[in-house]
Parts: structure tokens; C-alpha cells; sequence
């Protein structure tokens, strides 16, 4: 559920909120995406932003290794 207050967070930080929230390994989400390990430091350094595919593609992969954790 949005809220006004994550609604301005970047991609990111939601990412980080959640992955911590999830138990998950978010540079592992990262990798199950198929986004390269690159782009996991640019954006945690802040250096880059996640464009709005890319952060699709990560968000299904935290779901689906959130997925096979509980199995």
C-alpha cells in the first residue's frame, strides 16, 4: 500500500525497506532479476537511479525469493 511518504522515496530506498522487512538478500533479488551487480552499486552509492522496468524486474524477483523461502 502507497503511503505519501514512500510515494517520494526513490526505488531504492523502498527496496532497501522492504528487502530488511522480507529477510531477503536485496543484491541477491538483483542478480535473480538479471540486473547486473553494476548497477546494484551505482544505485547504492547514489551515482545512479533504478529506471522503472529495472525496478519491476527486481521487485518480482524479492517476491519470488521471498517465495522460495518459505518453502
Amino acid at each position: 500500500i502507497a503511503t505519501e511518504q514512500n510515494l517520494m522515496q526513490s526505488y531504492m530506498n523502498q527496496f532497501l525497506e522492504r528487502a530488511q522487512s522480507m529477510d531477503i538478500d536485496l543484491l541477491t533479488a538483483f542478480k535473480q532479476a538479471g540486473v547486473p551487480t553494476s548497477t546494484f552499486y551505482r544505485t547504492i552509492n547514489g551515482t545512479t537511479e533504478l529506471r522503472y522496468d529495472t525496478a519491476t524486474k527486481i521487485y518480482k524477483a524479492m517476491h519470488g525469493q521471498k517465495e522460495n523461502t518459505n518453502d
